[in-house]
Parts: structure tokens; C-alpha cells; sequence
């Protein structure tokens, strides 16, 4: 493979030593990019094996390496120590709240925390772990990233539920949300600079940039132009999907995105942007015959467009870790690329780079495990090893509720959204990570649909007349704009699948674009929802679960999902060459859907509204069940076929007599915001107030049915809740045994 330096031209373009030029590399014959070069790195496999290969996150402390894996807990590698006391193990068994790790830090103190899937963060301080839940940590349950800040020492941790921070200093709890001027709570990664400015990136709304003399106050938000990228190279960020970030020594700012790798040498005020392989066909799915893409040509940018993994080992090279394209590795200094993986059919996922104090790199494989790579040639620099934890760290205090200052101020705050106005009739109520396939008193008490769960037809509960989700596909594959029906388990033990009273058992199927039948990088096929709702607000809530998210392709599944209210006159396949056809109300992005996520909607009637779920590169587009159920006070309609199935406590907690004036505001605070969700200004405290206010009102002895009632209502679950359920359940099978079929 023949290596040169990066055009001069393009240099002078692009103003930064890494994004300076276009590698004159030979592609070669097949889909996958040019053969590697010489191999220079040597590669330790430290783990990997049958059902814990699936790396998500890894870390380095004092005592060696760490990584979390997906449903395999967290695994701990001291190569220093003695044969035999090498390894350690944690899983829910050992303390933690979840076997699914998303993110890994180590604090100041040598505390190990931990990011996961379903149920907020672990602490781990060298003696056992803590657990800090939406009641006591962060305002999110679904921890994307977790980061340290190099000033001050606090911890902060992004969610659904935007940035919640721990001072160690303070010992006290934080948040920065929507409500607080994020434009999203969606976030996916954060970096520090080393005076402390925070960098955060987001699911599809681009960056968020705050100087720490603001006290993180003032947002900046750095958005992709509108109009089509037609060059491989140019100025500005390449893509508003942000998966993750690193920031070097001299503050440079090196972003990884859904298409290239952005970089920013001024802080953040102008960006430059590089593109990866075939990211021609990409583009011109959005520009289709309305603009001219540059033509492929014989040199290589990227080995991929989709950059998973960003981080410099000690001598200064660079690693990059991609979706399917796997590792490579470029030197800054002469703007070379040294190395990339040989890939094979499926493509090799990485999803996290640790740098180590010896050198090596630490890459994370989600699919072939752990492996310690280090560049034989490398210089390297030594650094400060990371810190000792000789005996065991306290652990950080819980989370409380807020005071009655907080609850006043928070009354005003709402009351001034009340009255704004908008011309949007739809917005997002965030996602509900917890649910999974217990779905029955929680969804779709006025209308639910288990897609395809009778194999060429759908399972379809409640009132008909009123309500009606009929499924489409965007672009026409093979003739046809219906899209697939398909029951692939008849019978299934998986928590995640959706349960289906009328047969007493769970079953996994699905609505299915088919555009498995075309190349990924295309635009479309893409599934279109045309829901229809009567008068009054409503919760629209669309169930998505990677169920063969550990398996080839099938795990690279990652959708834009979009809703929009219905123009008269306006057919929505127009909007794949008229965008603006129909203006978007809200627009979430759903990945890592392995666990299985509901993607929650306010609406309001009579309307009817076009969700469109954007294939966005992957395999295919799938969605298992869209529910509807009433938002505020509205009664719910009986349901019959669900009677016998209650998650009510059977003997409610007796209401305690002090702080009588806080648990009033506490609960009229909660009805207030009831009664504005059909204000879409409201929508930010919608989510992330509420679990303040949940929080406060557990702290105020509320009843336990109230605070059941109200987790029900967020899409949150603790232990008696699952056991309420599970009994519940129970009792419908008997019930149901004798139903329809």
C-alpha cells in the first residue's frame, strides 16, 4: 500500500495538522477499502469469549485496566498482578444495578464509575459498589458518557436526561438540562479542555460548547449547514450526530460523527470536516438529483464515514475507531495513515479507545473483546500513572429533593412557559429505557398495536373508531410501499420482547422496511407511521428493540425518528425531495437498541400526524409496537380484555402530617404540569422536572401509590414495581388462558 504526505492545497483549506488532505492510497477491489499496510503494531487479545465480547467502555486505573461489556457486567485486568489474582469480575450479583455498562471514569479519588443501560450509575471504591438511580443520581437512566472535569475534580455524566454533575468538593448533586437551556437533554459524549470548558455532543442536534468562566450557564451550539456536503473535504462540522469527542493538549478539538471526523483548532468557533469511505453514496442521498456530488475518485480519506472512537496514545498517533470500518491509525505530525484493520464481511465495530500508562492502547470490540495494542515504533512519553487506591473511598452522597425555595421558583418558572407560544402541535416526552416488553398498564390503555404479532397481521387493543396507525415505506422497494410483516419468535423468554395477553405468551415481530434488500448507504426505504388521534393530548409511544443487536449487520441499526403534523394537500413521500414539505414538530435519534427503548410523543387532536422512522445507514428499519394513552386528566377507557391486571399497591401508605405546605406545592405542581401538554414550551420540564418533583414528594412521605402512579407516568421502575408487575401478569395468563387466539 503506497503512503504519501496530504496535499498541500488541502492544508491550507482545512488549518489543521490531522484533517490536512487526502491520503494517496489505493483502494482496492472489493467493498471494504484497501488492504492494510504492513502490520507495525503488535496486539494482545486480553479478553474476549463466548457471551462477553460485546465491549462498550474501558478505563485505566492504578490497578489496570477496566471495560464494561453489554449484559456481561465489568471486567478488571491487573497485569502487574500475581498469576491467579489477574482477573476480577463484577456483575448485578456482586452489587451493581445492571450487567449492561455503557461508560466508564475514574475520579480524583480512585473511585470507578460506572454508566448503564437501564438504571443510572455504580460506584465502585475498592471495596464494594453503590448504586445511584434516578432517585438518587442522575436524571437519566440510558448513561451515554461520563467525564471528568480536569479543574475541579466534579464528575459529570450524560443521560436522556442531560448532564448531571457530582462535586466531590461540595458533595452534592446538579443538573444542566433543556430546561436550563440545552437544546436537548439527548446527549452522547463530553471532553474538557484543560482550563475546564465543556464540549458536549448530542444525539442529532450537533455540539454544545460552554467556557467554565460562565459557571456553565451560557450554551453555545455548533450545527452541520443545512445545504448537502458535495466534497470529501471542506469547512464546517460534518454531521449534527455526535458519537464522540477528544480534545488534545493544545485544545484542539477532534469530533467523531455518523459522516467523517470534525476538527476545530479555535475553541470551536470554525470547524473543518473529512469524510470516509463511500461517503459519495451517502451524500447523495440527501442532494438526490439537485446537486452534483464530487466524483469518486482513487484516494481514501477515511477508512469509514462513521467514527465511533477517538483517543492519542503517549508518543502522539492518532487511533480512530469506526462502526464497521475498525481501527486505524494516522501520525499528526506527517499526516500519515500507519495502519488499518483488514475487515471482513460484517465489519468490525469498535466502540471505545483507552490510552494506557504503558504505552499500548486499550481497544474495546464490540464483538471480538478487549485487546492492548501498542505501535512498535512509537516514542513513548512518559505520563503520570493513574491514581492508587490503597484502601476504600467514600462513596458519593444521594441525590434530595428540592427545597421549598427550589419548589417556588420551579412554580414560577412554569407558569411563564404556560403562556409561550408555538406553532408546533407535537413534542418529545424523551425515551423510557426501563419498560421493555412489560408493556400492559403502562401503554396503550386507549389504542395499541403489536406489529405483525399474528404474523401477516397486526394484534391490535382498545377503541378503533377513534384511533388508527396504518405503516408505510418511503421509498418504493421492489414495486411495493407495504412494508414487511414479520413474526420471527412465536414463543420467547426475553424480558425485552413485547408480551401479548391474547396468546399469554411474548413474541418477537415487527414492521420491516426490507431495505436489508438494498445497500445501506441509500437513502430510504425507511417506514412512514400515518396516526390518526381523536380531541385531547395524547402520548404517542413507539417500541424499538435490536433483538439480533449482538449479531453481523443487524447490530449497526441506528434511526432518525421523526414527527410531523399532517398539511392537507401534502403527501409525505414529497418531503425525500421537498424536506419542508411537511416542517418537523420533533425529531429523536434511537441507537444502542439492544436493551429495547419506547420513544415518547405528546400530541394533540383531532389530528393526524406522519412519524417517519429514518433507516439512517442501517441494515433495515424495524419498530415492534406503537401504543397511545391519554396525557393529564383525561378518563381512560375501559379496557375488557385486560381486566384482572392491576399495578396499584393493594394498601396505599398513610400520609404523614408535617411539611403539609411543600407536599401541596409538590402535588400541584405535578398537576399543573398536567394540565400543559398541549403547551409545547412546557415540554423540557415535562421530562427532567418531574423526577425532581417525584424525588421531593418520596423525600415528603407520599404515599406509595401516588408514587407508583407516578413512575408509571415516566416510564420508571424500582424493585416492588417489577414485582407488582410480574404478579400482575401472572394473574392475566390465567385469566387469558381460555381468550382468543
Amino acid at each position: 500500500m503506497r503512503m504519501t504526505s496530504w496535499k498541500t492545497a488541502i492544508e491550507t483549506i482545512l488549518g489543521c495538522a490531522f484533517l490536512l488532505g487526502t491520503l494517496n492510497s489505493v483502494r482496492s477491489d472489493d467493498d471494504y477499502g484497501p488492504d492494510p499496510p504492513p502490520d507495525s503494531l503488535t496486539q494482545q487479545q486480553v479478553w474476549s469469549g463466548p457471551n462477553n465480547q460485546f465491549v462498550t467502555s474501558t478505563v485505566e486505573n492504578a490497578d489496570g485496566w477496566w471495560w464494561g461489556t453489554d449484559n456481561d457486567g465489568i471486567w478488571h485486568f491487573a497485569p502487574n498482578a500475581k498469576p491467579g489474582l489477574r482477573w476480577s469480575h463484577f456483575r448485578a450479583e456482586d452489587g451493581m444495578y445492571d450487567d449492561s455498562i455503557t461508560a466508564l471514569c475514574v475520579d480524583r479519588v480512585g473511585r470507578v464509575w460506572a454508566g448503564t443501560e437501564r438504571r443510572g450509575v455504580c460506584v465502585y471504591n475498592n471495596s464494594g459498589w453503590q448504586n445511584f438511580g434516578i432517585m438518587s443520581g442522575p436524571l437519566g437512566v440510558h448513561v451515554t458518557a461520563i467525564s471528568l472535569n480536569p479543574v475541579n475534580g466534579d464528575i459529570w455524566i450524560c443521560s436522556e436526561g442531560g448532564i448531571s454533575i457530582y462535586s466531590d468538593r461540595t458533595k452534592k448533586w446538579s443538573y444542566i438540562t433543556e430546561a436550563d437551556g440545552l437544546p436537548t437533554d439527548d446527549l452522547t459524549c463530553i471532553a474538557f479542555t484543560a482550563r475546564g470548558s465543556a464540549v458536549v455532543g448530542t444525539a442529532d442536534d450537533g455540539l454544545l460548547l460552554s467556557d467554565s468562566r460562565s459557571n456553565y450557564h451560557t450554551w453555545t451550539t455548533v450545527t452541520a449547514p443545512p445545504t448537502a456536503q458535495t466534497t470529501e473535504t471542506g469547512a464546517g462540522l460534518s454531521c449534527n450526530q455526535i458519537n464522540c469527542l477528544l480534545i488534545d493538549k493544545a485544545g484542539k478539538i477532534f469530533c467523531g460523527t455518523s459522516s467523517g471526523l470534525s476538527c476545530s483548532t479555535d475553541g470551536g468557533v470554525t470547524w473543518s470536516y473529512l469524510h470516509g469511505w463511500k461517503w459519495q453514496i451517502k451524500a447523495r442521498r440527501y442532494v438526490r438529483n439537485s446537486i452534483q456530488v464530487a466524483a469518486d475518485t482513487p484516494t481514501l480519506p477515511l477508512s469509514d464515514d462513521y467514527v465511533s472512537a477517538l483517543a492519542f496514545d503517549k508518543s502522539g498517533l492518532l487511533y480512530i475507531g469506526h462502526r464497521q470500518g475498525g481501527l486505524e491509525v494516522l501520525s499528526d505530525s506527517n499526516a500519515m495513515q500507519l495502519y488499518h484493520t483488514r475487515l471482513n464481511e460484517y465489519g468490525i465495530d469498535i466502540r471505545t479507545l483507552t490510552p494506557l500508562s504503558s504505552g499500548a492502547m486499550l481497544v474495546g470490540n464490540y464483538g471480538e473483546g478487549a485487546s492492548a495494542f501498542t505501535w512498535t515504533t512509537a516514542k513513548i512519553i512518559p505520563e503520570s500513572p493513574p491514581i492508587a487506591v490503597d484502601k476504600p473511598s467514600l462513596f458519593p452522597l444521594p441525590a434530595g429533593g428540592l427545597t421549598t425555595a427550589q419548589l417556588s421558583a420551579l412554580r414560577a418558572r412554569i407558569v411563564s412557559l404556560s403562556t409561550a407560544q408555538t406553532g408546533q402541535s407535537g413534542y418529545s416526552l424523551g425515551e423510557d429505557w426501563q419498560s421493555q416488553g412489560d408493556w400492559l398498564g403502562r401503554y396503550g390503555s386507549e389504542y395499541a398495536v403489536l406489529c405483525a404479532a399474528n404474523g401477516n397481521e397486526d394484534q391490535v387493543f382498545g377503541d378503533q373508531t377513534s384511533f388508527s396507525v396504518t405503516p408505510q415505506i418511503g421509498i418504493a422497494l421492489n414495486g411495493t410501499s407495504v412494508p414487511s410483516h414479520w413474526l420471527q419468535w412465536e414463543q420467547s423468554g426475553d424480558p425485552r420482547v413485547l408480551y401479548d395477553p391474547f396468546v399469554n405468551a411474548r413474541r418477537q415481530s415487527q414492521w420491516d422496511d426490507q431495505g436489508e434488500q438494498d445497500d445501506p448507504l441509500t437513502e430510504g426505504p425507511d417506514l412512514w407511521l400515518t396516526v390518526q388521534v381523536p380531541a385531547g393530548a395524547h402520548r404517542l409511544s413507539l417500541y424499538f428493540v435490536n433483538n439480533e443487536g449482538h449479531t453481523r449487520t443487524t447490530r449497526y441499526r441506528d434511526y432518525l425518528v421523526q414527527l410531523m403534523s399532517a398539511s392537507p394537500g401534502v403527501d409525505f413521500h414529497q418531503t425525500y425531495d421537498t424536506p419542508a414539505a411537511l416542517p418537523i414538530d420533533a425529531s429523536t435519534r434511537m441507537e444502542n437498541l439492544w436493551p429495547g427503548v419506547y420513544d415518547r410523543f405528546a400530541v394533540t387532536g383531532p389530528a393526524t400526524y406522519y412519524v417517519k422512522i429514518d433507516r439512517n445507514y442501517s441494515l433495515n428499519t424495524i419498530v415492534q409496537g406503537v401504543f397511545i394513552d391519554p396525557l393529564g386528566k383525561q378518563k381512560v377507557p375501559a379496557t375488557p380484555w385486560m381486566s384482572g391486571f392491576s399495578l396499584s399497591p393493594t394498601v396505599p401508605a398513610k400520609i404523614k402530617t408535617n411539611d403539609v405546605k411543600d407536599r401541596q406545592t409538590v402535588v400541584g405542581l405535578w398537576s399543573l404540569l398536567d394540565s400543559l401538554y398541549g403547551k409545547p414550551y412546557t415540554a423540557p420540564l415535562q421530562k427532567t422536572a418531574r423526577i425532581q418533583i417525584l424525588r421531593t414528594a418520596a423525600a415528603l412521605g407520599e404515599p406509595e401509590s401516588l408514587l407508583t402512579e407516578w413512575r408509571i407516568q415516566l416510564g420508571l421502575w424500582d424493585d416492588n414495581d417489577w414485582s407488582t408487575y410480574n404478579a400482575a401478569e401472572s394473574k392475566l395468563k390465567l385469566l387469558n388462558q381460555s381468550g382468543p387466539k
